[in-house]
C-alpha cells in the first residue's frame, strides 16, 4: 500500500538549535514531527511504520531539499512510547509554541490532534523525566570533558599488546579475564589476575584509542572550528 507521508502529519516543527534561537551560521536545520499513518498500516499485519528520517527516500521526493537536512517524522504510537519512557528529545515537542507548528507547505498547522494531545502534556511528565533529563545533562558533560581531554593532551600513539606485557594471543578469553579480576584471592592463581589485570589495562587503552579515532575522522569541520576556539564543545554545552 503507498502513502504519501506529508499528508498523515499532525505534527511537525524545527528543533535543536534553530528552535532554541542559539543556532550560528553554521547550524544545520532538524525538524521533527509526528504523523498517523492509514488504518490498514497502522492495523496490518504485512506492513509497519515507526518513523521515517533522512532525506532521499521516496517519502520526502516532494520536499525541497533545504528542507530535508535533518527530518524524522514518528509514528504517533512510537512518539507516545517514547514519551512515556522521558526521552528528553521528544518531551520537548510537546513544549514547542504553537507559532512555531509547520507544516510541510510551511504553514501554521491547526491540525485537532495535535492541540488536543498538547492539552494533556502535563501526563507525560512523570519522576522518571528527572532522571532521564539529568542523565542526558550528565552524559553531555561527560563528552564535553573526554573532548576537552583530546584537545589538551591527545593520544600520542596506538597502544599494542607488546607494550602491555602481553603475547599475541590472549591466554584468557574475556570470561576468564573477568573471573580473575572477581573471584576472592587464593581461588586464582597470582600469575592468572596479573595476565587479566593487564588484558584489561589493555582493552581499556584500546578502547579509548579507538574512540578518538572515531571523533577525529567523524568531526564536523566548523564545529571542531568552535571546539578549538572556545577550548570545549559548545554543542554538549548548550544541551
Amino acid at each position: 500500500m503507498k502513502w504519501e507521508i506529508e499528508e498523515c502529519i499532525i505534527f511537525e516543527a524545527l528543533v535543536g538549535s534553530q528552535l532554541y534561537g542559539t543556532a550560528t551560521e553554521f547550524s544545520d536545520k532538524d525538524y521533527r514531527g509526528v504523523c498517523i499513518p492509514p488504518y490498514k498500516i497502522r492495523n496490518g499485519l504485512l506492513q509497519n511504520f515507526e518513523q521515517k528520517d533522512g532525506w532521499g527516500d521516496e517519502f520526502y521526493k516532494s520536499w525541497p531539499k533545504e528542507r530535508i537536512e535533518d527530518r524524522v517524522i514518528y509514528d504517533l504510537k512510537k512518539f507516545f512510547q517514547m514519551c512515556l519512557k522521558g526521552n528528553p528529545a521528544i518531551i520537548e515537542l510537546l513544549f514547542i509554541p504553537e507559532n512555531l507548528w509547520i507544516n510541510p507547505k510551511g504553514i501554521t498547522r491547526k491540525s485537532q490532534p495535535w492541540p488536543t494531545i498538547v492539552e494533556k502534556r502535563e501526563i507525560f511528565l512523570s519522576k522518571k523525566v528527572k532522571f532521564t533529563f539529568s542523565g542526558y545533562a550528565h552524559s553531555q558533560l561527560e563528552r564535553i570533558k573526554r573532548h576537552r581531554s583530546w584537545l589538551l593532551d591527545p593520544p600520542k600513539d596506538e597502544p599494542t599488546r607488546e607494550r602491555y606485557g602481553l603475547p599475541i594471543n590472549p591466554k584468557l578469553s574475556e570470561e576468564q579475564m573477568g573471573a580473575c579480576l572477581t573471584l576472592p584471592e587464593g581461588i586464582i592463581l597470582d600469575e592468572y589476575r596479573e595476565e587479566a589485570r593487564k588484558e584489561k589495562a589493555y582493552h581499556e587503552a584500546r578502547t579509548h584509542w579507538n574512540m578518538y579515532m572515531d571523533w577525529k575522522k567523524s568531526r564536523n569541520k566548523d564545529r571542531a572550528q568552535l571546539e578549538e576556539r572556545f577550548g570545549y564543545d559548545t554543542k554538549h554545552a548548550s544541551h
